[in-house]
């Protein structure tokens, strides 16, 4: 290469990587698309319900995660004002509070599988 052209960023070995993960990507596309074709009409409604139901859990499970870290950080900010020492018994019970509450022990056992 002359001191002229530019090079392509990233050298060669982001180029490789770049073109086995767009391929890697395509097959996976192909193969998604094939399983599509091949099931049935009634088959792909079952699936769409079953998603349906899915993405229904995970939302209530992410607004009761959203509700617990609302009020926590609510009871965190009414803390602030505290001396140290009751603050620290208070933000120790929070704590508690927080990693008991079912929607946090649903994610942690989710995590740890």
């Amino acid at each position: 290469m002359s001191p002229s052209t530019p090079r392509p960023a990233g050298g060669a070995i982001a180029q490789l990587l770049g073109s086995t993960i767009c391929i890697a990507e395509r097959t996976k596309d192909s193969s998604f698309y094939t399983a599509l074709r091949a099931k049935s009409i009634e088959n792909l409604r079952e699936e769409c319900a079953q998603l349906s139901t899915g993405l229904y859990r995970l939302i209530h499970k992410y607004q009761a995660l959203r509700l617990a870290v609302r009020e926590l950080s609510r009871a965190y900010q009414h803390t602030r004002f505290y001396p140290l020492v009751p603050r620290y018994n208070l933000l120790k019970a929070m704590i508690k509070r927080i990693l008991r509450t079912p929607a946090v022990d649903e994610l942690d056992s989710i995590l740890n599988d």
